[in-house]
């Protein structure tokens, strides 16, 4: 029952960002720097969202605990996990021919270092309540 409420909440948290907050925001014909820009502050973001999202052990999407329980049972960092997986996805992707450019690959090979950078800082925020 717990799980079919934290899928409620990201459904409605990812529409109100993909819906109504970017809902204006076209960036084909911005210029390049811009692009950039905006992807790193996505990219850096996704990372930190990601860190905090798995710190209490709620209910997580599936590819996030398929790369927390890959790191686990072969005792990897959480960049080396996310970084593999993404790897062997992205290879999937590519050849079924998927549209894999060079932000497919800049992400596939930059997540997991985010998400390791984000979670080393923010895991001291974290404190479970042990009442």
């Amino acid at each position: 029952m717990g799980g079919n409420h934290s899928t409620c909440i990201r459904i409605f948290i990812f529409d109100f960002w993909l819906e109504i907050a970017l809902h204006s925001l076209h960036l084909q014909s911005a210029p390049v720097y811009e692009k950039i820009t905006v992807f790193t502050i996505g990219l850096t973001f996704v990372g930190l969202g990601v860190a905090i999202y798995i710190l209490p052990n709620f209910t997580k999407a599936p590819v996030n605990q398929l790369f927390l329980s890959v790191s686990v049972r072969f005792q990897w960092s959480i960049r080396k996990s996310q970084t593999v997986l993404a790897l062997i996805v992205t290879s999937f992707s590519l050849l079924l021919g998927g549209p894999v450019g060079v932000g497919t690959v800049i992400a596939t090979l930059m997540m997991g270092p985010m998400i390791q950078f984000w979670q080393n800082r923010v895991v001291n925020w974290y404190t479970p309540d042990i009442t």
